[in-house]
Formats: structure tokens, sequence, C-alpha cells
């Protein structure tokens, strides 16, 4: 019995095989599977797809976790720090809820925040949120459908942000909410070409 490895951009392939009976014994696979090497082809390539599934699985799960956080995050700051003119405090008192929101702005009441973090952070959380999202369920054998979706909504917002200043929309431009949306957005882009996905 022997074994035999394939490396790829996408991981490792591991196949044991009987060499005299060719017969598969064990697959593993690290990441997405071209072909198997030996053995069984039907029963090795259906396996390297049930795992590949399962890490993707794994994969949509975390990212999803992180998205979450991020999007939270970006409305903790909103919610407890940010005045209470904007409307989403109106839904809150819609909701009934301005009780307990007020209990929360109470207790983080001797945090001060400065510009950046209150004003051009969330928005930053919020397009990292949204690029990680696009990163968990938009295929990245399509490299220009997956450009397409990641950049869509941070240059839709740094469109915005310029438009801002001859007034054409409402606003008030501000080079550091610029700067929140371009950083994630260079950092995605760094780790697609570190991966090789563009």
């Amino acid at each position: 019995m022997g074994n035999k490895q394939e490396r790829s951009r996408y991981g490792c392939i591991y196949l044991c095989y009987i060499p005299d009976r060719r017969e598969l014994l064990f697959v593993i696979s690290l990441g997405q599977v071209q072909k198997p090497l030996y053995g069984n082809i039907q029963l090795a390539y259906a396996f390297c797809i049930i795992m590949e599934y399962c890490v993707n699985k794994r994969q949509f799960i975390s990212q999803s976790i992180v998205s979450f956080l991020l999007l939270g995050l970006g409305g903790s700051i909103y919610l407890l720090f940010r005045p209470k003119t904007l409307l989403m405090f109106k839904w809150i008192d819609t909701l009934g809820l301005s009780e307990y929101v007020d209990r929360l702005r109470d207790m983080v009441s001797d945090i001060t925040l400065n510009h950046i973090t209150l004003y051009s952070l969330p928005d930053g959380l919020w397009l990292a949120s949204y690029i990680i999202v696009v990163n968990s369920i938009v295929s990245k054998n399509n490299k220009h459908n997956l450009l397409f979706w990641s950049l869509l909504l941070p240059f839709i917002a740094i469109v915005f942000e310029f438009l801002q200043i001859p007034g054409i929309i409402p606003g008030v431009y501000d080079v550091f909410d610029l700067i929140c949306y371009i950083i994630p957005l260079i950092i995605y882009l760094i780790y697609l070409k570190y991966e090789k996905y563009i």
C-alpha cells in the first residue's frame, strides 16, 4: 500500500491506495479538488466534493460570524454614541425599545469617542462586513464576477462621498470616511492576490 500527494493553490489531496487492486482507501481534501490521482476515480471524486463542501461550509459559517460581529460593532457605535436625532432612534421609539437603549447609553455615557471612531469607523466596519459576505457566497472560480460584487458597494460609497462635495448627495464630505472605505477594500484585494484568485 502506498500514498500519493498532489499540491495545488487550493491545498493538498492525499490518496492512499492498493496498487495491484487500484482501490481507494482514504482521501483527505484541504481545499478545492480538480481530480483524484489513483484508485476508484468516481468514489474519490465524490468524496473530495463532499470534503470540499464541508470545508467551504465551515468557512462560510466563520466568515458569517465575523461579518455579523463587524456589522454589530458598527451599529453599536451608532446606537450608543451617536446623537438621538438620527432616524434610527425614531424606529427604536416606534418599537418601544427607547427605554432599554437609554439605559445602555447611560452605562457608557462616560466614554468619549474621537471623531474618526464615532463618524467614520462604523461605515468602514459595515463595508468590511459586506466584503466578507461577498467573499463567502460568491464563487471564486469566476474572478470577474467576484470582483464585480466585491467592488460594487465600495465603489458606490466612494462615489457618493465625492458627490457630497458639490452637494449632489446630502451629507458632509469627510476624508476619513474615504480612508475607512478604502482600507478594507485594499486588504481584501491583497488577500485575493495572495490566494491567486485574481
